[in-house]
């Protein structure tokens, strides 16, 4: 019985472990591997690249940019396709602890971050990656 309660912590490890490495990409491994890397040495790392922006790439840089661009006790309207909806949900949670409203609630933002709109950018107005921040 006592061997038994040495083995089994193991073996339910190396099981849990054998599922979840199916779940593994491999085109994930080394791009996940480096930015361990850089943690470890010491390097920052954006948090767009921590993030999984999976759905569309260059919507992480255009979050890193209104991040970087806005105090974090600011409201920041996000203007973003409307579908499907995880890019308001990505915002959300990148921009925290930023208030981030969406376009119905325009009038109640100290910024407005615009993303992926084919429409031309108001005087004032910052680029960034696949759109433009201004200030209200």
């Amino acid at each position: 019985m006592r061997r038994f309660r040495r083995v089994l912590p193991g073996a339910l490890l190396l099981i849990l472990g054998a599922t979840e490495a199916a779940s593994i990409r491999a085109r994930d491994v080394l791009p996940r591997a480096r930015l361990l890397g850089r943690r470890l040495a010491g390097g920052s790392v954006p948090r767009s690249e921590l993030a999984e922006f999976a759905l569309d790439p260059v919507f992480g840089s255009f979050l890193d940019e209104v991040a970087r661009r806005t105090p974090k006790s600011a409201a920041v309207a996000v203007i973003v396709p409307p579908r499907p909806d995880v890019y308001r949900y990505q915002a959300v949670y990148f921009l925290a602890p930023r208030r981030v409203v969406d376009s119905e609630r325009i009038a109640e933002a100290d910024y407005v971050a615009v993303y992926a709109r084919a429409m031309k950018s108001p005087p004032g107005a910052e680029p960034l990656p696949n759109g433009f921040l201004s200030r209200r």
